[in-house]
């Protein structure tokens, strides 16, 4: 308001000099001026000079003491705040900030499931079993050929049992032993001199064995000239010298 008092003051002070003051002018000093010729109609013109530029500078003055607008900025990601020029809490852009409803980023689209679900593989077609080859059915008569020809292990078991039996009867009709001190007295000078060291029995005759000086003899076996080991028992073997069958016992 300063601008346009300063300004009509001057317009009143040039009002008789016929030219329109500019902002810097200084005011001219007071004193006796005689207004001159023509003076009268030159004051319309000025008048309307005056109020031209009391607008133009009203509307200056009120640009001036008005908030300029500041450019929008480019538009930040979601999440971060955009930086500027702060605003006065009162002023319009600030109250529309506040009644503008902040933007809500749309969920993302889940695609649809399809309603049909796939159709489950066909099953395989059923295939008959291969025949079996007739080549088989020899070989089938001939296996009870072969178990009808093979002995009857009931058969083979009473032959054992008969030759167990025979074997206690043949002993049966053998001499008994006799001790070396029962022996005749020409019989014992001739038996040779024997130790038994050790009897290994066992119900299997091929390995039933005694130590007889030193070496490892076996039923059947020879221990000296005309003496033969006849018998393995537990506790003692027996000689066949002679006609003489001679117990032992082992040490």
């Amino acid at each position: 308001m300063s601008y346009i008092l300063d300004a009509l003051r001057r317009a009143e002070a040039e009002r008789g000099r016929g030219a329109v003051p500019g902002l810097h002018t200084p005011a001219p000093s007071p004193g006796p001026t005689s207004p001159p010729p023509g003076g009268a109609r030159r004051t319309p013109v000025a008048l309307a000079a005056a109020l031209l530029f009391a607008a133009g500078a009203a509307a200056l003055a009120w640009w001036a003491a008005s908030p300029r607008a500041v450019p929008a900025s480019p538009a930040a990601s979601p999440g971060t705040a955009a930086s500027g020029a702060p605003v006065a809490p009162d002023s319009p852009m600030a109250q529309a900030e506040r009644a503008a409803p902040v933007p809500v980023p749309a969920p993302p689209a889940i695609p649809a499931r399809p309603s049909t679900m796939p159709a489950a593989p066909a099953p395989a077609p059923h295939r008959a079993p291969p025949a079996p080859p007739r080549a088989a059915a020899p070989a089938a008569t001939q296996a009870p050929a072969r178990l009808a020809s093979a002995p009857a292990p009931a058969a083979v078991a009473p032959a054992a049992s008969a030759r167990h039996e025979t074997a206690p009867a043949a002993r049966a009709a053998a001499p008994a032993a006799v001790a070396l001190r029962d022996l005749p007295d020409s019989v014992r000078a001739q038996f040779p001199a024997l130790q038994v060291s050790g009897v290994t029995y066992s119900s299997n005759p091929l390995y039933r064995m005694a130590i007889v000086n030193g070496q490892v003899l076996h039923e059947g076996d020879t221990a000296a000239q005309g003496v033969v080991l006849e018998a393995i028992e537990p506790e003692r073997v027996v000689w066949k010298f002679r006609d003489y069958r001679i117990a032992q016992p082992a040490r």
